[in-house]
Protein backbone atom coordinates (compact mmCIF):
# COMPACT_ATOMS: atom_id res chain seq x y z
CA UNK A 1 0.00 0.00 0.00
CA UNK A 2 2.76 2.58 0.51
CA UNK A 3 3.90 1.93 -2.89
CA UNK A 4 0.64 3.42 -3.98
CA UNK A 5 0.38 6.38 -1.84
CA UNK A 6 3.70 7.34 -3.09
CA UNK A 7 2.48 7.73 -6.74
CA UNK A 8 0.19 9.88 -5.84
CA UNK A 9 3.36 12.77 -4.83
CA UNK A 10 4.33 12.56 -8.25
CA UNK A 11 1.60 14.16 -9.97
CA UNK A 12 1.79 17.61 -8.55
CA UNK A 13 5.60 17.91 -9.58
CA UNK A 14 5.52 16.44 -12.87
CA UNK A 15 2.77 19.46 -13.47
CA UNK A 16 5.29 21.90 -12.14
CA UNK A 17 8.31 20.54 -13.88
CA UNK A 18 5.94 20.63 -17.11
CA UNK A 19 4.21 24.21 -16.62
CA UNK A 20 7.54 25.86 -16.12
CA UNK A 21 9.98 23.79 -17.71
CA UNK A 22 8.03 23.21 -21.96
CA UNK A 23 5.24 25.45 -23.41
CA UNK A 24 1.05 24.00 -22.72
CA UNK A 25 1.10 22.31 -26.35
CA UNK A 26 3.82 20.10 -25.10
CA UNK A 27 2.33 19.98 -21.75
CA UNK A 28 -0.68 18.62 -23.26
CA UNK A 29 0.52 16.26 -25.83
CA UNK A 30 2.78 14.68 -22.38
CA UNK A 31 -0.56 14.32 -20.65
CA UNK A 32 -2.85 13.27 -23.24
CA UNK A 33 -0.44 10.38 -24.35
CA UNK A 34 -0.71 8.44 -21.83
CA UNK A 35 -4.43 8.94 -21.46
CA UNK A 36 -5.45 7.60 -24.74
CA UNK A 37 -2.86 4.68 -24.43
CA UNK A 38 -4.86 3.91 -21.25
CA UNK A 39 -8.30 4.33 -23.17
CA UNK A 40 -7.19 2.24 -25.56
CA UNK A 41 -6.68 -0.56 -23.27
CA UNK A 42 -9.85 0.20 -21.95
CA UNK A 43 -11.99 -0.03 -25.27
CA UNK A 44 -9.87 -2.66 -26.91
CA UNK A 45 -11.48 -5.76 -25.46
CA UNK A 46 -14.52 -4.27 -25.53
CA UNK A 47 -14.54 -3.95 -29.66
CA UNK A 48 -12.74 -6.99 -30.11
CA UNK A 49 -15.62 -9.12 -28.66
CA UNK A 50 -17.65 -6.84 -30.48
CA UNK A 51 -15.68 -7.38 -34.15
CA UNK A 52 -15.63 -11.27 -33.07
CA UNK A 53 -19.64 -11.61 -32.33
CA UNK A 54 -20.37 -9.79 -35.37
CA UNK A 55 -18.02 -11.91 -37.98
CA UNK A 56 -17.88 -15.04 -36.17
CA UNK A 57 -13.94 -15.24 -36.43
CA UNK A 58 -10.63 -13.11 -35.57
CA UNK A 59 -9.84 -12.59 -38.98
CA UNK A 60 -11.20 -9.09 -39.01
CA UNK A 61 -9.21 -8.15 -35.87
CA UNK A 62 -5.49 -9.41 -37.72
CA UNK A 63 -6.59 -7.40 -40.73
CA UNK A 64 -7.60 -4.46 -38.55
CA UNK A 65 -4.10 -4.81 -36.51
CA UNK A 66 -2.20 -5.24 -40.05
CA UNK A 67 -3.66 -1.79 -41.01
CA UNK A 68 -3.06 -0.14 -37.84
CA UNK A 69 0.95 -1.66 -37.82
CA UNK A 70 0.89 0.17 -41.33
CA UNK A 71 -0.38 3.55 -40.53
CA UNK A 72 2.27 3.79 -37.46
CA UNK A 73 5.33 2.22 -39.76
CA UNK A 74 3.94 5.54 -42.34
CA UNK A 75 3.69 7.79 -39.44
CA UNK A 76 7.45 7.15 -38.37
CA UNK A 77 8.60 7.61 -42.01
CA UNK A 78 7.01 10.66 -42.37
CA UNK A 79 8.95 12.30 -39.51
CA UNK A 80 12.62 12.78 -40.44
CA UNK A 81 15.63 11.36 -37.94
CA UNK A 82 16.54 14.24 -36.05
CA UNK A 83 20.93 14.72 -36.37
CA UNK A 84 22.95 13.14 -33.46
CA UNK A 85 24.94 15.89 -31.74
CA UNK A 86 28.29 14.35 -30.59
CA UNK A 87 29.64 15.73 -27.72
CA UNK A 88 33.19 17.72 -27.75
CA UNK A 89 35.93 17.12 -25.50
CA UNK A 90 37.01 19.43 -22.82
Amino acid sequence: MQALSSLGDCRPRCALMTCTGIGAIFQLAVYLQPMSAETGMAVGPLAGGWIFDTFNGYAWLYWGSFAVGLGAAAIALVFPLLPRHRLQPA
